[in-house]
C-alpha cells in the first residue's frame, strides 16, 4: 500500500448475514466496494470526502479460501491502482468463520458508555501503514486483524495467523493478541455479535415509575438523575415534568440507550430500550459522537428537500461514522431552493419564519455530538448516494433514522397536546398514506385514486383492510373522495390546513405557510400511525419511515403491506 492509497476495514461477517441482506453478503467469497478518484498526490489526506470527479463500483471476489480471495481481490486492487486512479476500499474482506461469542463490553467510563479495547489512534494509522501493521498495532491485535475482515475467531487461530502472516513465534503471537484482551467491541465487524450479547445483569431493582404510580407531585425535576454513572448502576426508569424540559434533554442528549415509555398531562419518563441488541448498538453510537476525536469529524450536508429523505441522507453519514469510528455533524448548506443556512422545515424557503435562530434541525431534534461541524467546503460530504450501500446500511437503518430524530422536550409536549386534540383514533386500524401535491412533472411519483389503496390492501385477503383508517394526505381532495367513495369506513385524518391536487407543487409542504405547525403536525402523524398494524402506501423514504416507525412500536413482521410501487421521496 503506497502513499496515495487509503484502506478503511469495514467488513462485515456474511455467514450470519439476515435475509434482507444483499445476495453477495450470502455467497462464499469476498466483497469489496471501491470508489474511484483522479490521482491527487495528496499523501494520506481523506481521500473519502473528495466528491467531485468520483466514481463508484463493487467487485466480488469468490473464492473457496481466504488465500485465493486475497490474490483475486489483490489483482483487483493493483488493476485499479494502474489505471491512474486512487482507490479507498469502503467494504473489507469478509472472511468466512465460526463465531466463538466476542461478549458485550465488560468495561465502562465513568459515563456509564463502553470503552473500547482499541486505540482509535493507532486504528487510524492502520488505515494508511499496512507496512507496519504488526509494529503499530501491537497490544491492539483486534485492530490489526480487523484488517484481514473479521474478529470472529478463537485466540488460537489468530495467533497462527500471526505466525503465519509475519513469521513471529506463537509465543510472541500469543503475547500480542491476549495484551489487546483479545477482543473487539467498537469494529463494524464485531457488532452483529456484539450487539447479540445482549445487556449485563442489573444488580440493583429500577426504581418505580413516579408516573406510573401516578404521584404526579414526585416527579423528578431530573437534577437528582442527571448524573452518569456505571451501566451497572443506571436506573431503569428516570421521570420529567414538563416544567423541566431543558433538564431532559441534557439528561437524554448523551444517552441514547434510553426511550421514551410514558407520557401524562403532568410528564413523561424514560427507559431503557428493550431490545438488547438495539440498546448495545446505541450505546456503541453514542460513544462514537460523544467520545469521539473531534479534529477528525465527518461534516455531513443537510439536504432540504422532504423529512424522510433529509434525514435518510444523514443516516448513511452516522453509519459511515461508525465505520470509522469518526463522530458525524451535519452542516446546513441550503440545497433544493432554499435560502443558503435555512433547512425549509426550520424556515420557509424565502428565509422568513425561522423557527429558531440556528434554522436547522436542531430547531427541534437533540444534538448528535457534541463536536463542531467543518466549514471548509472541501471537508464537506453533499450528496453521497453511494456510502448508503456500505455493508449493514440497510439492517441498521432505521435505528440511525431513530436516533437522529429524537425530539426535544419543548416539542414533544407540542406533539402530546396535538395528538390529544386534533383527532381521535380507534382501532384496529389501517394507514393509507396519499402523496400528490408534488406529482406533478416528477416520474419517480404517481397519481393514485384513493380506491387503488382501498384494492391494493383488500388484494391481501383475510379482512386486512380495518373499518377504522387512519388516512394521511397532503391533498383535501383525497379526504372528500375518501368520505364519497367508501362512507361506510370510518376514516380519521387531522383537521389541517391541506393543499387540493398538486396545487403545492415540487417539495412545498407547508400549505400552513407555519414550518413549527407543519412539524408538529408531521410528528403527531408518527406517533398516530403506531395504534394501527396495516399500511397501504407507495415506496418512498416518508412512507417507509411511517412503516419503520410501526414496527418499532409492534414488531417487525407484524405490520402487513400494501405497497402501490415506487417513489423517489
Amino acid at each position: 500500500v503506497d502513499d496515495h492509497t487509503s484502506i478503511s476495514t469495514l467488513g462485515r461477517r456474511s455467514n450470519e448475514a439476515p435475509a434482507a441482506a444483499p445476495a453477495t453478503m450470502k455467497a462464499k467469497g469476498f466483497h469489496l466496494g471501491i470508489r474511484l478518484h483522479p490521482y491527487q498526490g495528496h499523501g494520506q489526506k481523506q481521500i473519502l470526502e473528495q466528491e467531485q470527479n468520483t466514481t463508484s463500483t463493487s467487485v466480488f471476489c469468490p473464492a473457496r479460501t481466504k488465500t485465493v480471495g486475497l490474490i483475486v481481490c489483490a489483482l483487483v486492487f493493483l488493476q485499479c491502482f494502474h489505471s491512474g486512479k486512487a482507490i479507498s476500499i469502503l467494504s473489507s474482506i469478509m472472511i468466512m468463520s465460526e463465531n466463538t461469542g466476542t461478549r458485550a463490553p465488560d468495561s465502562y467510563d465513568g459515563d456509564g458508555l463502553p470503552v473500547p479495547t482499541i486505540n482509535l489512534q493507532l486504528h487510524q494509522q492502520h488505515q494508511h501503514m499496512h507496512q507496519h501493521i504488526l509494529e503499530q498495532m501491537k497490544g491492539h491485535f483486534c485492530g490489526s486483524y480487523k484488517w484481514m475482515g473479521s474478529t470472529k475467531v478463537s485466540c488460537e487461530e489468530r495467533a497462527q495467523y500471526l505466525v503465519n502472516r509475519y513469521k513471529i513465534t506463537e509465543q510472541n503471537a500469543m503475547d500480542s493478541i491476549l495484551e489487546g484482551g483479545c477482543q473487539c467491541i467498537a469494529s463494524a465487524d464485531d457488532w452483529d455479535t456484539l450487539l447479540r450479547a445482549g445487556d449485563k445483569d442489573k444488580k440493583n431493582p429500577p426504581p418505580s415509575s413516579n408516573l406510573r404510580d401516578n404521584k404526579s407531585s414526585k416527579i423528578a425535576g431530573g437534577h437528582e438523575k442527571s448524573k452518569m454513572v456505571p451501566r451497572d448502576r443506571e436506573p431503569e426508569s428516570v421521570c420529567f415534568s414538563w416544567n423541566n424540559v431543558k433538564a431532559a434533554d441534557d439528561w437524554w442528549t448523551p444517552r441514547p440507550w434510553y426511550h421514551v415509555t410514558e407520557e401524562t398531562d403532568d410528564g413523561f419518563c424514560f427507559s431503557h430500550i428493550e431490545d438488547a441488541k438495539k440498546q448495545n448498538f446505541m450505546r456503541l453510537l453514542a460513544h462514537n459522537q460523544f467520545h469521539g476525536n473531534c479534529t477528525n469529524v465527518i461534516s455531513k450536508s443537510m439536504t432540504s428537500s422532504g423529512w424522510g429523505y433529509d434525514f435518510t441522507n444523514l443516516a448513511d453519514a452516522l453509519w459511515m461514522g461508525m465505520n470509522e469510528m469518526r463522530p458525524v455533524q451535519m452542516v446546513l448548506t441550503g440545497l433544493s431552493g432554499s435560502k443558503p443556512g435555512v433547512w425549509f422545515y426550520a424556515g420557509l424557503k424565502d428565509g422568513s419564519k425561522p423557527v429558531c435562530q440556528s434554522t436547522d434541525m436542531y430547531c427541534y431534534m437533540l444534538n448528535m455530538t457534541n463536536c463542531e461541524a467543518k466549514k471548509d467546503k472541501k471537508d464537506i460530504i453533499g450528496l453521497n448516494r453511494e456510502m448508503r450501500y456500505l455493508p449493514g446500511f440497510e439492517l441498521y437503518k432505521d435505528w440511525l433514522f431513530e436516533y437522529e430524530t429524537r425530539m426535544q422536550s419543548w416539542l414533544r409536549k407540542e406533539v402530546y397536546d396535538y395528538s390529544n386534540t386534533r383527532i381521535h383514533m380507534k382501532t384496529p386500524c389501517t394507514v393509507i398514506h396519499v402523496r400528490r401535491s408534488d406529482i406533478k412533472g416528477h416520474g419517480g411519483r404517481k397519481y393514485h385514486d384513493i380506491k387503488d389503496y382501498v384494492d391494493n390492501m383488500n388484494a391481501l385477503g383475510h379482512k386486512r383492510l380495518h373499518e377504522n383508517i387512519l388516512l394521511l394526505t397532503d391533498d383535501q381532495n383525497a379526504i372528500e373522495e375518501a368520505l364519497r367513495e367508501y362512507p361506510d369506513k370510518n376514516w380519521m385524518y387531522f383537521n389541517r390546513t391541506r393543499f387540493r391536487g398538486n396545487e403545492g407543487g415540487w417539495e412545498n409542504h407547508f400549505p400552513s405557510g407555519d414550518p413549527k405547525t407543519e412539524v408538529v403536525t408531521l410528528l403527531s402523524i408518527y406517533r398516530a400511525v403506531t395504534h394501527c398494524d396495516s399500511i397501504s402506501k407507495q415506496s418512498g423514504n416518508f412512507g417507509n419511515s411511517l412503516l419503520a416507525q410501526m414496527e418499532r412500536s409492534r414488531g417487525n413482521g407484524n405490520v402487513t403491506v400494501a405497497d402501490l410501487g415506487s417513489a423517489l421521496f
